[in-house]
């Protein structure tokens, strides 16, 4: 569950996500920076798994760089969200994260009837319905949203809970390899939600096709070295 907050703040109603996955859809994009190729991302989801009594979907980002920036940083991360089909509520959550000299590995089980998450650092209480670092990306793509929706949507980062503020700001059409779209232009941010975070704190855009299935095709986020984008290059529905 999510709460839904008009363009002034006011909180309307709570939203609940519904199922929009298919088995099979991959999404494959160029990453750039400061316009120089220099990796790529995939994101798929692979088919459903038991997560000891409960179906989930397995859904799978995979993100590699490539060329020259490899001599200076090497990337190699892969990240696995388990989503109940029942809930949308993730049940398991894995990260494999090789990023130059830094390297992590670590899974979180959720357990949302008692309200804990087990993680290598021990157990710490969350609230029933809360997100991961990757399921959130899901979890949005299957809410209704309208032009200036702002949406907050809790997730565990590992050791607390924080607060996503997603904010849907404009529309426009966005030029891809694969086209021209109608986008969604969606502010992520992460802050205090008593601050005002949303116009000094923007960390990334992603371009949703404005229909149903709100493809992200695009995305941006500023780095202390330079903008970083996401392109996609190469999309498959699934079933």
């Amino acid at each position: 569950m999510v709460y839904l907050f008009t363009g002034n703040g006011v909180i309307v109603k709570d939203v609940y996500a519904k199922n929009i996955f298919k088995i099979g859809e991959r999404m494959i994009y160029a990453l750039e920076w400061n316009g120089i190729r220099i990796g790529v991302n995939i994101l798929e989801l692979e088919e459903i798994e038991k997560i000891k009594t409960k179906d989930a979907y397995n859904i799978i980002s995979k993100t590699y760089t490539q060329g020259f920036i490899n001599i200076f940083f090497r990337v190699k991360d892969r990240v696995e969200t388990f989503v109940d089909t029942e809930t949308n509520f993730p049940l398991l959550y894995k990260k494999d994260i090789n990023e130059g000299k830094y390297h992590k590995k670590a899974v979180y089980e959720f357990n949302h009837n008692n309200g804990t998450v087990e993680t290598p650092g021990g157990r710490y209480e969350i609230q029933r319905g809360i997100q991961d670092p990757l399921s959130i990306l899901a979890y949005f793509r299957s809410l209704d949203i309208k032009l200036n929706d702002i949406i907050d949507i809790k997730y565990f980062s590992g050791t607390e809970t924080r607060n996503l503020r997603v904010n849907v700001i404009r529309k426009e059409v966005v030029k891809t390899p694969l086209g021209d779209f109608k986008a969604n232009v969606v502010a992520f941010s992460v802050g205090k939600q008593e601050r005002n975070y949303l116009k000094t704190q923007v960390n990334l855009w992603v371009w949703f096709t404005d229909d149903d299935k709100k493809i992200p095709v695009f995305a941006k986020c500023n780095t202390s070295f330079g903008p970083v984008t996401g392109t996609l290059i190469d999309y498959l529905e699934g079933e």
